[in-house]
């Protein structure tokens, strides 16, 4: 069954604000560049010494605001979203699908290398989660016959990668075969492109005793990829060329910084047309991306409902509405189909940062953060009585969602997180004076719910 990568998703063209046909995204439309400090607009947003000020009387303090945009994203259209790959209809050969992987995974008498590239692509497939046992087993017996073993440059590096993210603890020396009597990387490795892309995505992975011999490795593998992209790029005769292809992406943004689902959606294309491409393979890969693109649609869909009961975005215009660009980067830290609940918590968590971000930064006044302060650490709901009108909505919201996720972890673990979490929230939302001037705690707020988004994560998914 031939499986196409469906393309009416679950994000919109960014490009305009106009409502868009039902089929204008494409994941891999997303910009690669170097990830910046935040991503939860996808606008430029004016930086703090940028917001104008909002006219008031003299009975009302003057505000300021970030002048962001509404969202683009319309409600009635992501309700709208269909998606064929939803529901049961094609798990069934699905199942069929792995259960056959499986096997093609764990067959006797196949090379090192066939194992480590299968690894390979079902890892930047994002379909490796439906085999960990099976890929743990076979780099557990990689790694005890490793040092008995002298291999390519490819081999190695690919190796010692897959090795390393997986966990394994594994020598940076198996790595020295390759140095000539001075130390350096031999220069007749500067032609083996292939070995050289995977010696640079592998001198990422290092730890702090080892830095300086795998820091040269990665400008020494840059310098020549680079030399070799630039070579081959505007040449015709190599434009479907998988090589250059790979190694521009690479030098773009590695895989240890890629975001799982954008590189997924990219290589889907690119793995079309390597020679020896393993249809089963392909076919599985396509066929998961589109149901899980299909329960990320629904995560949207639920979310959207819930956001538009919060009224936030009506409530509190001056803030910033990115619940869509929030599910976005909650996608990008757990995409897994069986881990919704987490995702859209983490969502949730994302969405409050955005708008309490904008209080303390630009909105609210000294003595209503204040006074906001002291009732998230009283966290009671008459704790509100004492907020300005726009505060009490955003700390309802707040106190309610956030009891809420507290009492769905205690159903499903037994475990009561509120005490911590008010505990840690308090601790960084202490509202302190220094010298006359008001010391930023936007930062320590971001941390705070990310870091408890990442505890979440965590319990949830153990």
């Amino acid at each position: 069954m031939d499986v196409a990568i469906c393309t009416n998703v679950w994000m919109l063209h960014m490009a305009t604000s106009k409502r868009p046909p039902s089929s204008t995204f494409l994941i891999s439309s997303f910009s690669r560049g170097k990830p910046k400090a935040s991503c939860l607009s996808t606008k430029t947003e004016p930086s703090p010494n940028q917001y104008s000020a909002i006219s008031s009387s003299d009975q009302n303090p003057t505000r300021r605001s970030g002048n962001y945009q509404p969202t683009m994203w319309d409600f009635e259209y992501i309700q709208s979203i269909h998606n064929d790959y939803a529901g049961e209809k094609y798990m069934k050969r699905f199942n069929e699908l792995k259960e056959e992987m499986k096997k093609m995974i764990m067959a006797e008498g196949s090379q090192e290398l066939e194992k480590l590239e299968l690894i390979d692509n079902l890892q930047r497939f994002g379909v490796s989660y439906h085999f960990k046992h099976e890929i743990m087993q076979i780099l557990s017996n990689i790694n005890q016959h490793t040092s008995a073993t002298r291999d390519s440059l490819y081999v190695t590096d690919l190796k010692f990668r897959l090795l390393r993210e997986h966990g394994f603890h594994i020598s940076q020396d198996i790595l020295y075969d390759f140095k000539d009597e001075q130390g350096n990387l031999k220069q007749s490795l500067c032609k083996d492109t292939k070995g050289l892309l995977q010696l640079y995505e592998a001198s990422l992975l290092f730890d702090e005793t080892e830095s300086t011999f795998l820091e040269c490795a990665n400008k020494f593998a840059m310098s020549h990829l680079q030399n070799y992209y630039l070579k081959n790029k505007y040449n015709r005769s190599n434009q479907d060329n998988p090589t250059v292809a790979l190694v521009g992406h690479a030098l773009k943004l590695p895989l240890y910084w890629m975001m799982l689902r954008v590189e997924t959606s990219w290589y889907l294309n690119i793995y079309e047309n390597i020679s020896n491409a393993n249809p089963l393979l392909l076919e599985l890969a396509k066929l998961d991306f589109n149901i899980v693109q299909a329960t990320h649609q629904e995560d949207l869909k639920i979310l959207s409902r819930w956001w538009k009961s919060t009224r936030l975005a009506e409530k509190l215009p001056f803030s910033r509405d990115r619940l869509v660009e929030a599910l976005f980067f909650a996608v990008g830290i757990i995409f897994e189909p069986q881990h919704s609940y987490c995702r859209r918590t983490l969502t949730k968590v994302i969405a409050f940062v955005a708008v309490i971000d904008d209080i303390y930064d630009a909105y609210g006044t000294p003595d209503e953060l204040e006074v906001f302060t002291n009732a998230i650490e009283r966290w009671e709901a008459e704790a509100m009585e004492q907020l300005p009108d726009y505060m009490k909505v955003c700390y309802l919201e707040l106190f309610n969602t956030t009891n809420e996720i507290v009492y769905e972890v205690l159903n499903e673990k037994g475990i009561n997180i509120l005490p911590y979490l008010i505990k840690s929230i308090c601790a960084n939302l202490t509202y302190k004076k220094q010298g006359g001037t008001t010391m930023d705690i936007r930062q320590l707020w971001k941390n705070t719910w990310i870091m408890h988004g990442s505890q979440l994560q965590f319990l949830w998914k153990n």
